[in-house]
């Protein structure tokens, strides 16, 4: 599971990036971790993290709360927001 959902965010079809921006990648890598939850526990956890790491070594910084992005994992999590709405979070809060 853990496998499938980094590997996710790198999909092409033909020559086709599925997911061609960082951000859009970034959110598949949060989204894929996070429901996929391929460990015993910490999915949030790790998925945000993944995400932020992966934005920082791409040269992108958020702006944030520690609420409002633990909130959105949350709503991640629950099912309330999907992972286009994960990208359009990541998208509002570049610096």
């Amino acid at each position: 599971m853990l496998d499938s959902a980094l590997a996710n965010p790198f999909q092409s079809f033909g020559d086709e990036e599925l997911y061609p921006s960082i951000q859009a990648k970034a959110a598949q890598l949060c989204f894929g971790i996070v429901k996929n939850h391929p460990m015993v526990d910490g999915n949030k956890r790790l998925g945000t993290h993944v995400m932020l790491v992966f934005l920082a070594l791409n040269g992108y910084e958020l702006s944030y709360t520690q609420k409002e992005l633990s909130g959105t994992i949350l709503d991640l999590a629950s099912g309330k927001i999907g992972a286009e709405d994960m990208l359009q979070w990541i998208i509002s809060h570049q610096k």
